[in-house]
């Protein structure tokens, strides 16, 4: 049957790309491992404003590559979002015994943080297989550029700046525009880099909250790897996608520059970065890390904005502190046992490192990040038997890390059932201060709970909000398909999972919508009549108690949420604040 709609076609008479069809390339490129030179561009097409040489050889193959079979790798530069999909197999001796190649593409940036390169991950990866047995045939990737080269009227016309979607709300743009679901399959497409969502969950476990404010605080945050890095640059993703502003704060969240609207990933980065990454400098106080001051007449850098988060190979960057404020350090892998399953690895307490730049601390969670955790893992434990099937075929799968989720597994759980094993020991401790007021209030109240931590599990169970009962469904949904109908099966799962990443990024949305409005509440109740700019002196400080820290949704002992809160005043609303912790005083002597 024939289509009557017209076909059309770009500048050079080739189809042009329809609108569910991968974004146009820029550039297109093959990448072959020299023994002489080094890796060098083999093949190459691209618009004359697309710079390559020196650039997409080493963004694109980050060191360790040698190590793995293949890879998938994001970067960006300029006002381009770049993929590079690597393979390695075995060769003749004139070839060291290895062939290295890489296909690569770049698209314009567009709306999103990675331009929807993604789609072309699929075609890249087919190419790369092809080509890594004979790179001298080039046809397909000819055919390929013609097919989806970007028309040099559609790159004219898409040279205007990005805007993000919170600071383009009255163009009705929404925060979460490039994870909308298909209309007519109601999934994220294949390789949509927040299908790691829940993988990142697992892998931070409760450091997954204090790392979302670390980049509520638009840190530079870096994160050391070792190869494959294609994980890690979704995790970039998820991060970065997490920590953007939900739209329902644009009326009543000043911005302090446009720039701040969200945390900008340079996903992969490498040491010929280094000048790039230097153009960024610390440009707002921290009393939690001792980031220095600018100088008053130090302009924030409005083309990059005040932070990034990317993802690197290469150790010698993080032996560069001034580069970067936090320090992520994700563990080794196991190279002796390169199919052990992640939960198998995990019941061993390996899990990431972060720190403080400046100092070297160890950035922990707080004994509510814990609780709250746990509270979201419970939310998400049903999803078990959702992936039992695809768990059980990835126990014997070389790549399991991106389809077996700590989640939905028990069997690497402490007795109680309730904490994985070293997952206690990524919280802060309770302090004596806590344990002592916890003490009095118990014989105070003959046995009663606390009403501020009650406070807290209601706010942590209004947030959860109605994840849980999407989890179920999506559970009830797959317990009661038909097996035997395993395409319609497969296309079910999918469906329901992207709800339920869907539910995950509101979720962290919640988390920072109800931080960012306790804030001006307080601000608010603390300034007296709104409006009165006159009357708040720059010398003005805001006295805040342990009740705003607990709608804030902060921890009342833990001295760096009261640092987190200081900072997020400071750089936000440009408002000095004193905290007060909670205590108990008897006949006017302070007990704890």
């Amino acid at each position: 049957m024939t289509s009557n709609t017209p076909v059309q076609e770009n500048d050079n008479g080739y189809p042009k790309p329809q609108e569910d069809s991968p974004p146009p390339l820029a550039a297109l490129f093959l990448i072959k491992f020299d023994l002489k030179v080094g890796y060098t561009i083999a093949w190459k097409k691209s618009l004359d404003s697309v710079p390559l040489e020196g650039i997409v050889e080493y963004k694109s193959l980050p060191s360790g590559l040698h190590n793995v079979k293949e890879d998938l790798v994001y970067f960006v530069h300029e006002k381009y979002a770049g993929i590079s999909a690597f393979m390695n197999t075995p060769a003749g001796s004139e070839e060291r015994n290895a062939q290295f190649i890489a296909v690569g593409a770049m698209v314009k940036l567009g709306d999103g943080r990675l331009g929807r390169a993604w789609e072309h991950a699929g075609e890249l990866k087919a190419l790369a297989k092809k080509l890594v047995h004979d790179t001298a045939d080039v046809s397909q990737l000819e055919g390929y550029w013609k097919a989806h080269r970007l028309a040099e009227s559609d790159e004219a016309e898409s040279s205007e700046p990005q805007l993000s979607p919170y600071t383009a709300s009255q163009k009705r743009t929404r925060a979460l525009s490039s994870l909308t679901l298909s209309p007519t399959t109601h999934k994220l497409p294949p390789y949509h880099p927040a299908h790691s969502i829940l993988d990142y969950l697992d892998t931070f476990g409760p450091l997954t909250f204090p790392l979302h404010r670390a980049a509520l605080l638009r840190k530079r945050i870096l994160f050391v790897t070792p190869a494959p890095v294609k994980l890690t640059c979704e995790y970039v993703y998820d991060l970065s996608i997490l920590s953007s502003l939900p739209l329902s704060l644009s009326s009543s969240l000043p911005l302090p520059s446009p720039s701040f609207t969200r945390l900008r990933p340079l996903f992969n980065i490498g040491i010929h970065d280094i000048p790039y990454l230097s153009s960024y400098s610390g440009t707002y106080p921290s009393a939690s890390s001792g980031h220095p001051i600018a100088a008053e007449d130090e302009p924030i850098n409005e083309e990059h904005g005040v932070g990034w988060i990317g993802c690197t190979t290469d150790e010698i960057l993080a032996m560069k502190p001034d580069l970067y404020d936090i320090l992520v350090e994700l563990p080794q892998p196991d190279r002796k046992q390169p199919t052990k399953s992640k939960a198998k690895r995990k019941e061993g307490g390996i899990w990431p490192v972060i720190k403080y730049s400046k100092t070297g601390v160890e950035i922990k969670a707080t004994q509510r990040d814990l609780r709250r955790y746990k509270l979201l893992r419970q939310a998400l434990s049903p999803l078990s038997q959702l992936r039992h099937g695809l768990s059980a075929k990835a126990e014997d799968a070389d790549d399991d890390d991106e389809l077996t989720h700590l989640l939905f597994h028990t069997n690497d759980s402490s007795e109680d059932g309730d904490t994985r094993t070293g997952e206690d020991k990524l919280a802060e401790p309770t302090s004596w201060s806590a344990l002592a007021y916890g003490s009095f209030i118990f014989w105070a109240s003959a046995g009663e709970k606390e009403e501020g931590l009650a406070e807290e599990e209601e706010q942590d169970h209004k947030i959860l909000a109605d994840l849980g009962e999407t989890v179920r469904t999506a559970t009830e949904a797959q317990r009661y398909h038909d097996s035997d109908e395993e395409g319609e099966d497969s296309q079910d799962r999918l469906k329901a999972e992207a709800e339920v990443e869907m539910g995950v990024i509101a979720y962290f949305h919640r988390v920072s919508k109800q931080l960012f409005e306790a804030c001006v509440e307080v601000l608010d109740e603390r300034s007296g009549t709104e409006g009165d700019e006159d009357a708040r002196g720059d010398e003005e400080v805001v006295e805040v108690g342990s009740t705003e820290l607990r709608r804030c949704g902060l921890d009342v002992w833990s001295e760096a949420d009261r640092d987190f809160l200081s900072d997020l005043v400071e750089i936000w609303f440009e408002r000095a604040v004193e905290i007060h912790g909670i205590g108990v005083d008897l006949c006017g002597v302070r007990i704890c």
